[in-house]
């Protein structure tokens, strides 16, 4: 008989140390195909001509106040609200610098973006050895809900890929955030904009450290990435041909793992909080409730 995709995950605390389940207290998640890490990105040396710093009068994004609270806690209140999150791995901010509602490991900047990405995935592998997924969550995104993550951890996982990586349908963006001015790629089946919270194999990272290290670079230039990834995937890109699907197929070739992208539903995975008129929106939502 087939198993269920959640079937063929390990026991929820499979790969866990027994100190670290005693010390999370996460007896509760023993009845969930598994138990989860988020990896947070909270750094970013201070720049004071960052607009959206300066407008917010704070030297970090996630410390930035909304509705009475730094951003990053109402990232992290969704995601202990998902009941999939067992804890947190905060890289960027000083210990205790924030309260938040799960066991948290504080984790010292570690440079740029993927090297902060790295540095978490470090300490997954002390608090958390042998974990099978993480998810890798942006610190900006303080309208998720739990229910958004519940929704997409249980799709990622049904896929059975290592790699899964949420986007959104222009459209699904616009009608939820008009005018949110988000960047979007062209793909055959539409337009989308990145999402800012992923599953992910915690090993595709440490085993492509070179490989990510220049995507990332590349993060803010659709044309740059592509031309990375071969004249073919370049022309594809070009002609407004690709699709999702020869996207998944090449980063399978290049990482030699499965790989999915996943078109959410949900706006709010990827209205990231970037520019002082994002911050205005998200707060006048948020501060309006």
């Amino acid at each position: 008989m087939k198993r269920s995709a959640h079937a063929r995950h390990r026991s929820p605390l499979a790969g866990l140390s027994a100190d670290w389940v005693k010390m999370s207290n996460i007896s509760q998640f023993q009845d969930l195909s598994t138990p989860l890490v988020a990896i947070i990105g909270a750094g970013g040396s201070y720049d004071p001509d960052d607009p959206l710093l300066r407008y917010a009068g704070v030297q970090k994004k996630a410390l930035i106040p909304i509705a009475g609270e730094p951003m990053i806690a109402h990232v992290t209140r969704a995601l202990a609200d998902s009941g999939y999150v067992a804890r947190l791995i905060v890289v960027g901010l000083e210990p205790d610098s924030v309260a938040l509602p799960l066991p948290t490991t504080w984790v010292a900047e570690a440079g740029g973006f993927f090297e902060n990405m790295l540095a978490g995935v470090e300490a997954l592998e002390r608090v958390a050895p042998g974990a099978e997924r993480v998810l890798l969550c942006a610190t900006d995104i303080p309208l998720i809900t739990g229910e958004m993550v519940r929704e997409l951890v249980d799709t990622a996982l049904a896929t059975g890929a290592d790699v899964c990586y949420t986007v959104v349908r222009r459209e699904v963006m616009e009608a939820r955030f008009p005018g949110s001015g988000r960047s979007y790629v062209h793909a055959r089946e539409g337009q989308f904009a990145g999402g800012d919270i992923h599953l992910v194999n915690p090993a595709i990272l440490a085993r492509n450290r070179a490989l990510f290290h220049d995507i990332v670079g590349a993060r803010k230039n659709n044309l740059k990435q592509a031309r990375m990834l071969g004249i073919g995937f370049l022309l594809k890109f070009l002609l407004r041909r690709l699709t999702l699907a020869d996207g998944e197929r090449k980063a399978e070739r290049i990482l030699g793992m499965p790989c999915r992208v996943l078109p959410v539903r949900f706006a709010e995975l990827g209205m990231d909080v970037d520019k002082p008129a994002q911050l205005d929106q998200v707060r006048a939502e948020m501060e309006g409730r």
